[in-house]
This record gives C-alpha cells, structure tokens and sequence, in this order.
C-alpha cells in the first residue's frame, strides 16, 4: 500500500467505506422489512458477523493507509510526532527486553536509536504491514490502542467502550458456533453503530492527514 498524497488516502477511505456501509445498509434493509421470522433472525445474526468484520476491517485498513501515508509525506524521523517514532523503534525494543545482561545487545539498541533519530527516515523503518494489530479481537483496549499508536483522539470514543466490546463478544459467540438469536432492536443499533463509526473514524484519519497532525 503506498498512499502519496492526501487525495489518495481520501479517496482510498472513501472506497473502502461506501463498500461496507452499502452491504451493512441492505442488511439493515432485509431486518427491517416483511421477510418471514426465521429468515430475519438469520439476518440479526449475520448482521453481528458483517457489522463487527466491516468494523474491525474498517479501522485496520483505514489505520495502516494513514501510517502509509505519514511514511511517504514525512521521511525523517525527528519532524514527526512521538508515536510515530514509537512505531518506528518498536523492532529495536522489543530486541532490547529480549536480551541478556550482557551489554553489547543494550549498546547496540542505543545506536540503533541514535541511528533513527538523526539520520535514516521514517519510510524505510515503518513496517506499515505490522504497525497495525486488532489482536483478532477489536476491543475497546485495542480500538483506543489503535487509536494512540496513529495519534488521534480517542477520549470522545470511550462512551461506547462497553458497546464494541459487547460487539466483539456477540460476533465471538456466533462465530464460534453459538446460537444467539439477537434481536431486530440490538442488530440494528449495531449496524447503525458501524455505520456512524466508520464515518467518524474516517473523518479523524483526513482531518489529521490534512492538519499535518503528524508532524510535531
């Protein structure tokens, strides 16, 4: 994924969220409407399964095409925010409380780390494939992870903490077998959910990447 210039990630979003929220929309449709009992409590349960899948696909991909972007627009590692230097030195970290209390693996992280900050940039240091991990479950934990690691705001979502996570537990349980039958008023307020939450979501990604947000 390489996204060179705003109007790329713009349209990249744009893209990706008219296809989810088309098929959330007619799914919406068929529980709303004067199908035959069992075939609406089939389409409650799926709407728990495309609701949560275009959720958690939604902020995933809209996430990394934003670190994409940062990663062309700002090279050097010291003109951007903390937590893009954070992504970037995580690899080197993680080495560094792997190794033994023989120095030589601390006083190589110290000038792997010295190397990053004033020298290489950040678009050969970002792996943009695992800067973004939803952990196969995207909680209110890892949602408002996500959120700090491309360093947008995330207060203003922890009113509806417990409603992704109840999400993400229904879509667990249906799709290990379970056989919830959730209601026409609960699958709707799902969908009506994601919907509303992909454009926010969506809207903070272009308003940090047309504010420059990421430079400090």
């Amino acid at each position: 994924m390489k996204l060179r210039a705003k109007e790329e990630l713009i349209n990249f979003l744009d893209n990706s969220s008219k296809i989810r929220k088309r098929e959330l929309i007619s799914l919406n449709g068929i529980i709303q409407g004067k199908g035959r009992e069992h075939e609406k409590m089939i389409a409650c349960r799926s709407a728990i399964l495309l609701s949560y899948a275009h959720w958690e696909g939604f902020v995933k991909e809209a996430a990394k095409a934003y670190i994409s972007y940062v990663a062309f627009k700002a090279p050097f590692l010291d003109k951007v925010k903390a937590n893009f230097q954070a992504i970037a030195c995580k690899p080197y970290f993680m080495i560094a409380g792997k190794a033994t209390n023989r120095i030589a693996p601390h006083i190589e992280i110290v000038r792997q780390f010295t190397d990053l900050i004033t020298v290489n940039s950040v678009k050969t240091m970002i792996d943009i494939e695992t800067a973004i991990n939803t952990e196969s479950n995207l909680g209110w934990d890892v949602f408002e992870n996500i959120c700090q690691t491309i360093g947008i705001d995330h207060n203003h979502w922890s009113i509806n903490g417990q409603f992704i996570n109840d999400l993400r537990d229904s879509r667990n349980s249906i799709a290990h077998g379970g056989l919830d039958r959730p209601d026409e008023k609960y699958s709707t307020e799902v969908i009506k959910f994601v919907l509303e939450s992909i454009d926010q979501f969506k809207a903070q990604i272009e308003n940090a990447a047309l504010t420059d947000a990421y430079l400090r």
